[in-house]
């Protein structure tokens, strides 16, 4: 499944930011700048590019947008597939992103998303997090393998070799093995080190749960009816 270019609104950048401090300077800071989704579920290749760190999906009922966003955010940020559906039912599974449909026997699919921050020197510095997703038909399951690197998807790092999604053997040759995981607790201390500078991994998951409690459909209704109040 692929969709339109014409769907994807990067919003225009904003006014100058202020700066809050040497470790909040906005101009500084890491933010969203691609995203895209290689060979899962009906997706066959889609990147989606930022403005700003925004990005508006538009598109009829059934097109994927919400889809988009289960599979991306906060997904790589956490490793927590348990919580892939928005809803919080846990209908969504990785399994059934890559098997539901499909006749192959085994499936290997990416899923990644690109941060983009200033140097001290005025360039560009990028931050790609990332998942292969390896699916097996006869087992029913399916396992990721999570990457963060430098390198950028399309320049420096192509999930695409000899017309095949790049085996995950040679993609811990190109970024490191060090530089992969199959343990989601592992891939999320390192996110939270290295995107957000954060060392304490208790108050990292506890960001990611609010985040994860923040898409819901139902946030909004919690709120009216008192069941989350502010501080």
């Amino acid at each position: 499944m692929t969709t339109d270019a014409r769907d994807l609104v990067p919003l225009p950048r904003s006014g100058a930011a202020t700066t809050a401090g040497p470790a909040t300077t906005a101009g500084t800071r890491f933010r969203l700048h691609r995203a895209g989704i290689q060979n899962v579920w009906q997706y066959d290749e889609q990147e989606f590019s930022f403005g700003d760190g925004r990005l508006l999906l538009r598109g009829k009922n059934g097109a994927g947008k919400s889809k988009a966003l289960e599979m991306l955010l906060p997904y790589l940020l956490d490793g927590d597939s348990r919580a892939l559906d928005a809803t919080g039912t846990g209908r969504t599974t990785l399994a059934w992103l890559m098997l539901d449909g499909f006749e192959q026997t085994n499936r290997l699919g990416y899923l990644w998303v690109e941060f983009r921050g200033t140097d001290d020197d005025g360039g560009h510095r990028h931050l790609t997090l990332g998942a292969a997703i390896r699916a097996s038909k006869s087992t029913q399951k399916a396992l990721p393998t999570f990457f963060v690197t430098p390198l950028r998807i399309g320049e420096d790092l192509h999930l695409v070799e000899a017309g095949k999604p790049l085996p995950v053997d040679r993609l811990k040759e190109i970024v490191g093995s060090d530089n992969t995981t199959d343990r989601a607790v592992e891939h999320r201390s390192r996110v939270a080190r290295e995107l957000f500078g954060i060392t304490d991994t208790t108050r990292y998951r506890n960001l990611t749960q609010l985040l994860h409690r923040l898409r819901r459909p139902t946030v909004g209704d919690r709120i009216e009816h008192g069941a989350w109040s502010p501080c």
